[in-house]
């Protein structure tokens, strides 16, 4: 069970599996650290997509993202992760799409981790700010 280095994050509204190994990718944020989230409702859950792109990854590995505040207080999340996946170690990419879904304590800078078995594997941050906007 081996999973080589994750290259990006890309942060999204949702990702979607196409034929041929492709993905759509919906509602693009940007890619972590370089991305700020304008919030309308601080009260209201805020679902989110993580899209890891990473090298080689092989064998049966459970994998899962949480999210934390500054002060490393972590964020519940909604979704149930997904239970273990296995992978291909011959295939030169690995993505993981894995959905966040939670109500975050206010504005600021919020760490994504990506576990595996249980263990943080990469690590980025994003914003998330209030929207200004009129409603």
């Amino acid at each position: 069970m081996t999973v080589g280095p994750i290259l990006n994050c890309i942060v999204c509204e949702g990702v979607r599996q196409e034929i041929l190994n492709k993905y759509t990718i919906l509602g693009f944020f940007g890619i972590a650290p370089n991305v700020k989230i304008s919030i309308r409702d601080f009260k209201l859950p805020v679902t989110i997509c993580f899209f890891f792109c990473g090298t080689t990854a092989g064998g049966r590995l459970r994998v899962s993202v949480t999210l934390s505040d500054r002060s490393g207080r972590l964020i519940p999340n909604k979704i149930p992760q997904p239970p273990e996946t296995m992978f291909d170690p011959s295939k030169p990419v690995t993505f993981f799409a894995l959905f966040f879904e939670g109500i975050f304590p206010g504005p600021g800078e919020f760490k994504i981790s990506l576990m595996i078995d249980d263990r943080e594997h990469y690590s980025t941050f994003f914003s998330l700010d209030p929207n200004l906007l009129p409603n």
